[in-house]
C-alpha cells in the first residue's frame, strides 16, 4: 500500500519528500489497523488446544509487529533515497491533470465515488449469496486412510485398528 501510494504521489507531486510524507499520512492508518488485525488473529491462536498451535500465535503476532515497523521506517527511507528509480524501469512522471493515475484502482475509487449506495448494496447481495452457501460446508477434515497417495503399511495398520475398534 505504501510505496504504491508513493508512487501515485510522486506522479502528482513529482517531490519525493513530499510524496513520502503524503503516503504515508495516508496509508499509515490502513497499514496499522490490517496489522492489528492479523495479529490479533494470530493471538487468537492462544486459545488453541494444540501445543504448536498456541506456541506460534505469540510468535507470529511478534513477526506481524516487527514487520510493521519496518514497513513504517525502513522502506519510507529506501523509497526515498531512490525517488523514482525505485520503479526502475517505469519511472512515475508527474500528472498533467493532477489526478496522478488512470489504473485501475483509479477507475474502481471512480465508481465508488459516483455510486457508492449501489457499490454497497452490490458488494452486500453477493456477499450474502456467498454466505448462504456456508451451512453445506463439512470441516470433517480428509479421512486418515486418504492422506498418503500410495499404499503406506501404516493405512493398512489404521484399517486395522478401525476394524476392531470402532
Amino acid at each position: 500500500l505504501l510505496t504504491a501510494r508513493f508512487r501515485e504521489e510522486l506522479a502528482v507531486h513529482g517531490d519525493r519528500f513530499t510524496a513520502m510524507r503524503i503516503a504515508l499520512r495516508e496509508s499509515f492508518g490502513p497499514i496499522t489497523a490490517s496489522a492489528a488485525t492479523v495479529a490479533a488473529g494470530l493471538l487468537a491462536l492462544l486459545l488453541s488446544d494444540l501445543t504448536n498451535n498456541r506456541a506460534l500465535g505469540p510468535v507470529g503476532a511478534i513477526g506481524i509487529v516487527c514487520s510493521v515497523l519496518s514497513a513504517l521506517t525502513f522502506l519510507p527511507a529506501a523509497l526515498v533515497l531512490l525517488g523514482r528509480r525505485a520503479y526502475w524501469p517505469a519511472k512515475p512522471k508527474p500528472a498533467e491533470d493532477g489526478t496522478g493515475g488512470h489504473g485501475i484502482w483509479s477507475k474502481v475509487a471512480a465508481l465508488v465515488d459516483r455510486a457508492p449506495r449501489k457499490v454497497w448494496a452490490i458488494t452486500l447481495t453477493v456477499l450474502i449469496a456467498c454466505a448462504a452457501f456456508a451451512p453445506t460446508l463439512t470441516s470433517k477434515g480428509v479421512p486418515l486412510d486418504e492422506i498418503f497417495v500410495n499404499d503406506a503399511p501404516s493405512v493398512a495398520a489404521q484399517e486395522t485398528l478401525g476394524e476392531h475398534f470402532p
